[in-house]
């Protein structure tokens, strides 16, 4: 198993090695938030949440929240992806890794809550991905293109390419969701 930030020069040795490929959440998050800031619509999240505490919260108001602002359904849906995606990190952000029983936390978290907004990511790509992605097969592989009128094709492209590695880290708690304290140990190098 390797976690990378999806770079397709790990594709290709990853295939040769016969490797597991999982991909990191920090990467779609920051592409995500990328294209929020691209929308105008980073503001406008940081408001949607500021108040609310919970999953439950923040979706019980986003319908009025989203008539008031005039946010429409692809707005919404990339909103709603960046939100899903924030969920997974806070699950697992108050856990103690020095903890005895830290793995069986991680297990127990993803088995019991995790899975919920994989499946709402997942489904979310998707949706957005038919309005936004081009699917190109040639020889059994398949390439995904952004539709360059869509401002949030490139992440949509990059999340569905990879739906199947960013769920990789649900079949292990030793999978962190991110490569990012790795990449900090090679820059100081």
């Amino acid at each position: 198993m390797v976690l990378t930030d999806g770079n397709q020069t790990y594709d290709k040795v990853l295939k040769e090695l016969s490797a597991t490929h999982a991909y990191c959440y920090a990467h779609l998050r920051r592409a995500v938030l990328n294209d929020l800031t691209d929308m105008k619509l980073k503001d406008l999240f940081q408001e949607l949440i500021s108040d609310r505490s919970c999953y439950e919260e923040v979706s019980k108001k986003f319908p009025e929240f989203g008539k008031k602002h005039e946010i429409s359904d692809e707005e919404g849906l990339m909103m709603a992806l960046f939100f899903n995606i924030n969920c997974l990190f806070a699950l697992e952000h108050d856990l103690d890794i020095t903890q005895d029983d830290y793995l069986e936390q991680v297990k127990e978290i993803r088995t019991r809550h995790s899975s919920f907004f994989i499946n709402n990511i997942e489904e979310i790509v998707k949706e957005l991905a038919q309005k936004s992605v081009h699917v190109i097969e040639r020889n059994g592989i398949k390439n995904y293109k952004s539709n360059k009128q869509e401002v949030y094709g490139n992440s949509i492209a990059y999340a569905l390419k990879r739906l199947e590695g960013l769920k990789q880290f649900l079949s292990d708690p030793e999978i962190p969701l991110t490569n990012s304290l790795c990449e900090r140990g090679f820059r100081d190098l």
